[in-house]
Formats: structure tokens, C-alpha cells, sequence
């Protein structure tokens, strides 16, 4: 009999092999009937081969797993006979108007166009020109060229036209198309200036969702109230989630310093959440065990209020990993919580394997987790005062983080940032400081009003420090250039190359990944 390895980081197994399996089923090799026989054949042959004395426990469950992967990837592949999805362009063209609820905010912003209001429509019932009437399944994203005041729950009934996204929305590798896929969206319902858009009913989504996106769309109009458009749309990106709420050539500045993933709400974001709820629990003087369950529970409406995308899932996961080892007295190791934050967030939704944002927010934590603790070790000797020694600890966390994305990066939007490797030193503080002023901003704003004019002033002189900043930096020579189109291949030999280079690294300075949580997960 083989003996049962032990494993030191069983949830990073667990997440490897299910990583795999959903892979592999996503290049649609194996047909589900196909895929449920064999495992079904492997677990006889499981316990055939246990009961012999032949197999080992611990390949039994990886398999398993591999398994558990390719078909809840499969399901998440399947659609209904009905769904839109399934449509051809011929059905799609004779559309003339379309009934459903929606299925998310509506998000009003300006474009090169005008006035336009998105949002996600769960479809009810299709008309088309003939005036033929069916009820398919599925959503599409509505774009209603002018401001229109609509709110999740609506149901309503407008005309239009449904056509595929347009192919100008595509970067490199990212696709905006793709993205829509992954969310269930296949076609888009453009309604014109003059076409009409009745509401035909209320409070038709779930209860819970429908107060959050209330609370939500009310800290926003604070945020408004006691801020410029500028201002607002930056503050509201960066601590109640959205990157549609800030203007293009911001964005683009943070994209050509490379510290455009700051502006995402993630690992800083959620810790400095969590520190801010156990100070203001610390005041009221609760039990220990009682500030941790609180913040927890904080944790998780934030996550909830934010949109709880892949990356703030992730560090939300990750936190309350962390917090139940305090809460249990029990150390937690870093790329152990890692694993159980991908098992979730893929368990939930197989399809966030693919998303862009989900690969660059896991492997900039693990890049960070493997490759800093070697690489500082090498020159740490050169940092000698508490000063330089921070410093160079940022550096380094910096460093590791482009040197791990840097691929993907390249891969799916063809440009390379090097001067993000120095723009996040100083970047990072101001943004931490403009969180915690935009959080204060909306706490005050809604229990003592007069205070969040004072939060909104500091916002506006920390804002105006940070832009100079990110000024400078874009217009470092040779800070950012694009790139030729990057093939998988050559990924796979960079991550090869790169671990490699963690061995040499770790073996020649005597340095063990560490487990305790780091400061700088981002």
C-alpha cells in the first residue's frame, strides 16, 4: 500500500486540482453523460482498489476533485433549450421589444456618445416585429441612450434593438464579449433616445439584494453632496466598488503607471475595513471574542455592498481565515487561506476561473507570498535603518507582485508597466489614507452630516497629492509600452523560468515561505 503523504497545505491541493479539472473542461473534450459514467466508474474503482490496499487516499481525492472540477464546469456550460445564448442572429434580428426585471443597478454615465443607462435584464417575454410573443430564458445588458431613472427589482417592458457587443470593446486578450459570457449575457438590447421604457411593476428581485443596493446608491448621492464629479466618481470607485464610476483619463493614468489594480477593491481595501470596525468596537470596549465575530460580519456586508467580485471575495475570504485563527488561537498560513478562497469563489461559480481580475488577483497574492520573502532576503543586509528597512520592504512587495502579473498583464492588455514597481511606494499610502477619509465621509455623512464636509476637505487636498503623483510618474520615459501579442506558450515557459528562479533564490539565502499572513496582499 502507498502511504498517505501528509499534506502541509491540504486547501491549496484542493484548489491546484480543481483549477485543473475546470481547465480541462473548459476546452470541451469530455460531454457531461461521458464525464458522470466515468466518475461514477472511478469511485468503484476506488473502493476496489481501498479495500486491495492498492491505492493511495491522498491521489484518490485529487482525482476526485479533478472530477468535481470538469462537471461543475460542464453545468456551468450548459444552458437551458430556451436560453437566448442559443439564439441565432436571424431570431435576434426580428426583436423589437423586450420585457424582464432588473437584474442589477442601473449605472447612469457619460460616454463619447452622450447620456447612457446600463444595466443587467433577467428577460421575461421577447417580441418580435411580426409581433410573436415568447418567453425565453436568460439576460441581456440593456444600454438606454439617454438618463433614465430605473432601480433593481423594476420589472418593465421597452423597445429596441438586440445585436452582439460590439468587437471595439476588446483589448489585447480581454474581450469584453467573454466577460459578458461568464456573467450569462449573450446579446445587448440598445434602446434609442425616443423609444419608449414603461415600468410595469416594483419590487420584484431578492429582498436582501434590493436594501444594499438602496444603502449603496445612497452613500453615493452623500459622496455627490460634498463632492465634485471628479472627486465623487474617484471615492466612490475606490471604497464602494465600480470602476465605471470614474472618468476614462484617470483610469487611463493609473493604467499607464501600472497601478491600476489599486483602484480595485481588494486586499488594502478589506484591511484597512477590518482595522477600522476593531477600532471603533475597541471604543465600546467589547470582549475580544466579540470584536473579531463583529468584524467578521462587517466584512461580509462590505463584501456584500461592494459587488462581491472575485478580488474583494477573495481578500474577504482570506480575512476571516486569519480572524478565526485569532478566534481559536490558532496561526494561519498564508497560501493555506489562499487555496480556501479559490475553492469558494470557483465552488460558487466554476466561470471565475476565466475572469481577469480573479487570475491576476491570486497570483499577484501568491507571487507575493513565494517570491518576497527570497528575493528580499537577498539584499536585505543593505537596509539598515527601521526608515530604509520599510522602504525596501515595499519595494520588494512591489517587485514580487509585477515580476508574478507581469505575464498576464502583457498577455491580455499587450503593455508592460516597469515603473509600477516605484509608483506603488508612495502611490499605496495616499490611496490607504483616501479609503479611510471616503469610509469616514459616508459614516458621518449619514449620523452627523457637518462632520462629513470636514472628511470631504481632506479628501480634496490628499486627492490633489495623488494626482500630481501619478502625473509624475506617466510621464517617466520608457515607465509603460506596449507589447506584441504574448502567446500561452511563452507564459508557460516564464512561470517555469520564474519558479525555477524561486528555488535557487530560496535554497541560496535559507528562506522558507512564511505562514503568517502578510500586510501587503494585494
Amino acid at each position: 500500500m502507498i502511504k498517505m503523504n501528509y499534506v502541509h497545505r491540504p486547501c491549496v491541493l484542493i484548489a491546484a486540482f480543481l483549477v485543473v479539472g475546470i481547465g480541462f473542461q473548459s476546452t470541451g473534450h469530455v460531454r457531461m453523460p461521458f464525464l458522470l459514467a466515468l466518475a461514477a466508474c472511478f469511485l468503484c474503482c476506488i473502493f476496489i482498489f481501498y479495500r486491495l490496499k492498492l491505492f493511495s487516499s491522498v491521489a484518490s481525492v485529487c482525482v476526485m476533485i479533478l472530477f468535481c472540477g470538469m462537471i461543475i464546469q460542464g453545468e456551468a456550460q450548459m444552458l437551458p433549450k430556451n436560453d437566448l445564448g442559443l439564439w441565432t442572429w436571424q431570431e435576434a434580428a426580428n426583436v423589437s421589444m423586450i420585457e424582464g426585471i432588473l437584474d442589477s443597478p442601473a449605472i447612469v454615465r457619460s460616454t463619447m456618445h452622450g447620456i447612457k443607462t446600463s444595466f443587467e435584464l433577467s428577460v421575461k417575454e421577447v417580441c418580435t416585429n411580426k409581433l410573436q410573443c415568447v418567453s425565453p430564458s436568460g439576460k441581456v445588458l440593456v444600454n438606454i441612450f439617454r438618463k433614465e431613472e430605473l432601480n433593481y427589482g423594476e420589472r418593465i417592458i421597452m423597445g429596441g434593438k438586440l445585436h452582439k457587443p460590439f468587437i471595439g470593446m476588446t483589448q489585447g486578450h480581454y474581450s469584453y464579449e467573454e466577460h459578458l459570457k461568464r456573467n450569462g449575457i449573450y446579446w445587448v438590447f440598445s434602446v434609442g433616445r425616443k423609444m419608449p421604457v414603461r415600468i410595469i411593476s416594483s419590487h420584484n428581485g431578492n429582498v436582501i439584494h434590493c436594501h444594499i443596493l438602496k444603502l449603496h446608491k445612497h452613500l453615493r448621492h452623500l459622496l455627490e453632496d460634498h463632492l465634485n464629479e471628479f472627486e465623487a466618481g474617484f471615492i466612490q470607485s475606490l471604497v464602494l466598488g465600480g470602476k465605471y464610476y470614474m472618468d476614462s483619463r484617470t483610469r487611463d493614468l493609473f493604467v499607464r503607471t501600472g497601478t491600476a489594480h489599486i483602484l480595485a477593491i481588494s486586499g488594502m481595501n478589506v484591511a484597512s475595513m477590518a482595522l477600522l470596525i476593531f477600532i471603533v468596537l475597541n471604543v465600546f470596549r467589547l470582549p475580544r471574542r466579540g470584536q473579531i465575530i463583529f468584524t467578521i460580519v462587517g466584512l461580509v456586508f462590505y463584501c456584500l455592498l461592494t459587488g462581491s467580485n472575485p478580488s474583494v471575495l477573495r481578500a474577504v475570504v482570506m480575512a476571516i481565515v486569519l480572524l478565526m485563527g485569532v478566534l481559536i488561537e490558532r496561526e494561519q498560513d498564508t497560501l493555506n487561506s489562499l487555496g480556501i478562497a479559490a475553492v469558494i469563489i470557483l465552488l460558487m461559480d466554476p466561470l471565475n476561473l476565466f475572469d481577469v481580475g480573479f487570475q491576476l488577483s491570486f497570483i499577484g497574492v501568491f507571487s507575493i507570498v513565494y517570491l518576497y520573502p527570497p528575493l528580499y532576503a537577498c539584499f536585505e543586509s543593505w537596509f539598515k535603518t527601521p526608515i530604509e528597512i520599510m522602504l525596501g520592504q515595499m519595494l520588494f512587495v512591489s517587485l514580487a507582485a509585477w515580476i508574478g502579473t507581469l505575464p498576464l498583464i502583457a498577455f491580455y492588455f499587450q503593455v508592460v508597466t516597469p515603473v509600477s514597481v516605484f509608483a506603488n511606494i508612495p502611490i499605496i499610502p495616499f490611496i490607504s489614507v483616501l479609503f479611510m477619509l471616503g469610509v469616514g465621509a459616508v459614516v458621518f455623512g449619514l449620523m452627523l452630516p457637518p462632520l462629513a464636509g470636514l472628511f470631504a476637505a481632506c479628501i480634496k487636498f490628499v486627492l490633489w497629492g495623488l494626482m500630481l503623483i501619478i502625473e509624475f510618474f506617466s510621464r517617466v520615459p520608457y515607465g509603460s509600452f506596449f507589447v506584441k501579442e504574448v502567446s500561452v506558450s511563452l507564459i508557460v515557459v516564464y512561470y517555469i523560468i520564474l519558479g525555477m528562479g524561486i528555488l535557487f533564490l530560496k535554497r541560496r539565502n535559507n528562506v522558507k515561505v512564511q505562514g503568517k499572513m502578510l500586510h501587503y496582499l494585494s
